[in-house]
């Protein structure tokens, strides 16, 4: 994985008891012997036979027929778009083994086609809000030979089919205005033609960069320039400056120094060493 720790910016200006009694039976009961008292005798014939037949057969019958029949007319579906699309810019986060594109720990080997409106986004391309992007797969990515375009080249890919290699789109495209993009980021994406690659630095660029980014002294002796083919159709503006940082592996894992990330000497044109690599277009945040 990629350390969090190592960071630079790459901006234009940028939850119980009871009691018991003893019976004294030392005096000799005393009995009425002149006759029964037949009036005690006198069995209790008196049976109630008072029988309470008053049942209750009162019964509420009144049911409450009262049925809220308002129906809600509102037919707002809040679907006021955020942000209005009108830019693209790409990034891609990759690893490379024996010269060949790998998915390894922590590092999936993506390309991300970032879509906003140049005006009002913040500039952090990992950040979700105010931006939509459409995720592809490098690892099936075939190498081609732009030396001729790129003297210094340090490895190039084209991603053969670009709809096959397209995951979906991730942050938030619903809240955006796609109209630029006929309404459906992913489609859009999936009729491009797409290339990426590594070039050491030339002069043109370690210029441009020293004037443009924030850091640049952190990476400017180890850097390389990012090569982007993209095919964006339509009015999107887009930018055609990217950055590429390298780190190297120890195993599959980013090595380490004294806590740091140990970056790669990218500046002698030959192939691209193992290690894992960021893009990221400068004017915007760049965060490792």
């Amino acid at each position: 994985m990629v350390p969090r720790n190592a960071k630079f910016w790459l901006s234009a200006a940028l939850l119980v008891g009871a009691a018991v009694g003893c019976a004294d039976t030392s005096k000799e009961e005393v009995v009425d012997s002149e006759g029964a008292d037949t009036a005690e005798a006198d069995a209790d014939t008196d049976t109630d036979t008072d029988t309470d037949a008053d049942t209750d057969t009162d019964t509420d019958t009144d049911a409450d027929g009262d049925t809220d029949t308002d129906t809600d007319t509102d037919t707002d579906a809040d679907t006021d778009a955020l942000f209005t699309v009108d830019t693209a810019v790409v990034s891609f986060d990759f690893a490379v083994q024996g010269g060949v594109i790998k998915s390894l720990p922590g590092n999936d080997s993506v390309m991300r086609i970032h879509f906003f409106e140049g005006e009002t986004f913040h500039g952090d391309l990992d950040r979700q809000q105010d931006q939509c992007a459409v995720e592809l797969s490098l690892t099936d990515s075939s190498a081609v030979d732009l030396t001729g375009d790129y003297p210094g080249l340090l490895g190039a890919w084209a991603i053969d089919d670009v709809a096959a290699a397209t995951a979906g789109t991730i942050y938030r495209c619903d809240y955006g205005n796609l109209d630029a993009l006929g309404g459906d980021a992913a489609t859009y994406v999936s009729s491009l033609e797409l290339g990426f690659g590594v070039s050491a630095m030339d002069g043109d660029h370690a210029s441009a960069f020293e004037a443009a980014v924030e850091g640049w002294e952190a990476v400017a002796t180890t850097a390389g320039f990012g090569i982007l083919n993209a095919s964006f159709e339509g009015s999107l503006a887009s930018y055609d400056q990217y950055i590429v940082v390298g780190y190297a592996l120890d195993g599959d894992n980013v090595a380490v120094l004294e806590g740091k990330p140990v970056q790669l000497y990218l500046q002698t044109a030959w192939h691209l060493p193992d290690g894992v690599y960021q893009a990221r277009p400068v004017g915007t945040e760049f965060g490792l």
